[in-house]
């Protein structure tokens, strides 16, 4: 079971008789909020506190057996996803979410470092502040919004690196203006892995070269090194995952930020298959974290 508590006062106690319902809501740090409202099985009863005075408050316990479906929440569903804000849309950018940007991004400019945040907003008289530096009044952090409600909006990013970076949107209602704010949780690298084959030794061979090899031995030992920018990458051969190097330093190098954000040397691995008569295809991939990718194939011939 799950238990929840909570003081309430003496008022409130005989608030709750009259009308025995809870309302409950949850905001996360971009300002996203989902509400419950619960109703109370038994009667309410008013306690005395065991103290006097204005600050006397007694505990109350609800205990359930379940958690409560939040809005589109399943109850116990871990998630990194969180909701779109309403009246307003990106362009290759996910809203409050993790966008991970590679070398093909549409995006990102690694020329400029610039990452273009576009998109619409419902109602064209919106204000809308992207937040490139920390005073959300200045002038660098105010979009133009165009009749139709499209924007373009340039933010300097580093080509290797990680940043939040926080909008408000405030749209007219009634005379008045609705807050709503976000976040577009951005990773880039633009760097993709090296992948170096010492058996077979296939020199520069690009991923649309097909090098052919023949041996009357019947297994086949592939050799090699592989190595990234960022560490989380992982290694492929014929579509198995051989070697993972776990993401412990992240996308940053706190200590040097001009240096590479992996801090652990390249991994030299060695796998051994066995051959059948003819033709044996290989394909060796290296995938970063941001999908970045690099290919080496080849193909062995056993002789009978």
């Amino acid at each position: 079971k799950n238990h929840r508590s909570w003081t309430a006062s003496k008022t409130l106690q005989k608030a709750l008789q009259q009308s025995p319902k809870i309302r409950l809501a949850l905001w996360d740090v971009a300002g996203n909020q989902a509400t419950k409202t619960l109703k109370l099985t038994k009667p309410a009863k008013v306690y005395q506190p065991s103290k006097t005075g204005k600050s006397a408050k007694v505990m109350w316990t609800l205990m359930t057996t379940d958690l409560p479906e939040m809005l589109n929440r399943q109850p116990y569903a871990v998630t990194t996803r969180f909701l779109e804000t309403s009246g307003i849309s990106f362009k290759n950018l996910k809203d409050n979410n993790f966008n991970y940007l590679n070398a093909s991004s549409k995006a990102y400019n690694p020329a400029t470092r610039t990452l273009t945040i576009s998109g619409k907003v419902t109602n064209p008289k919106s204000k809308l502040t992207i937040l490139k530096s920390p005073n959300q009044n200045v002038a660098e952090n105010q979009v133009h919004i165009g009749k139709s409600g499209q924007f373009s909006y340039q933010m300097p990013l580093d080509p290797t690196g990680q940043r939040g970076i926080g909008y408000i949107l405030k749209t007219p209602k009634k005379g008045k203006f609705t807050t709503a704010k976000g976040t577009l949780e951005v990773f880039t690298d633009m760097t993709p892995p090296t992948l170096t084959l010492t058996n077979p030794n296939l020199g520069s061979q690009t991923t649309s070269d097909q090098s052919q090899l023949t041996t009357a031995a019947a297994s086949f030992t592939v050799q090699g090194t592989v190595n990234d920018n960022v560490d989380g990458y992982r290694l492929y051969i014929n579509g198995n995952n051989v070697f993972h190097e776990q993401n412990d330093a992240g996308f940053v190098n706190h200590g040097n930020p001009q240096a590479s954000a992996n801090p652990y040397g390249g991994h030299a691995f060695s796998e051994t298959y066995s051959l059948l008569p003819g033709q044996n295809h290989f394909t060796v991939t290296a995938v970063d974290l941001v999908g970045n990718t690099v290919t080496k194939t080849f193909t062995v011939t056993r002789q009978s």
